[in-house]
């Protein structure tokens, strides 16, 4: 029954009916504390869940907290890397950047190829971006599009060639920046409602309408 209702969470989530979403997370996560005690394992999942939801909602300072937990029991890469996007959230870029510099680590310490490193070093040149640190965007994407060689998740080929996009605006480069956005746009066209490839593409349409065809 917790298991099920940690499936419902995410459901909901999709749905984008978030305080739904966190409800049934939270059941999860008591259904598990009774089953197998307060310091259980098995509650990091729907925990880190609850964290996203607060993510998605700007609720970033709640986030952060909920990730500085989880980290404390167990530093994963994808917890590091949720982390930063509590900061983010939060409007914090200095702590985010740090956050996914330790996705990074924790990543390639499981794996040289790591998924987390992927979307730490494009999480990187997002911040950048974001905070006009516009000389150290290009270095950034260069080992965003190394770390994340053979990915082909349509989330790692989208969010790479968005930032791939912002570069070539910054170097002025208009045309390999609308082609590139495009591209990037045309990986998440079917996402689902609700879904973060979806929440990309709404990002994605803004930023192609402030570039000129």
């Amino acid at each position: 029954m917790v298991e099920l209702d940690t499936e419902i969470g995410n459901t909901l989530f999709l749905l984008g009916r978030f305080d739904e979403a966190i409800a049934a997370y939270q059941r999860s996560i008591a259904g598990f504390e009774e089953l197998f005690g307060a310091s259980t394992m098995r509650a990091n999942a729907p925990r880190g869940n609850v964290a996203e939801v607060l993510v998605r909602l700007g609720r970033g300072a709640e986030a952060a907290a909920l990730f500085e937990q989880l980290i404390a029991r167990n530093p994963t890469p994808a917890y590091w890397d949720g982390l930063a996007q509590a900061h983010r959230a939060n409007r914090a870029p200095e702590k985010a950047i740090a956050a996914y510099e330790n996705a990074i680590t924790a990543g390639l310490r499981f794996d040289r190829r790591s998924i987390e490193a992927c979307w730490g070093h494009i999480g990187i040149a997002e911040v950048l971006f974001e905070t006009r640190r516009h000389t150290e965007v290009s270095a950034r994407v260069a080992s965003a599009i190394e770390a994340c060689e053979g990915k082909d998740g349509v989330l790692e080929v989208a969010r790479l060639a968005f930032v791939r996009s912002k570069d070539h605006a910054l170097r002025g480069q208009p045309r390999a920046a609308r082609e590139t956005a495009m591209a990037a746009r045309a990986a998440v066209a079917d996402a689902p409602v609700g879904s973060p490839a979806a929440s990309l593409r709404a990002d994605l349409d803004q930023w192609l309408a402030t570039l000129l065809p």
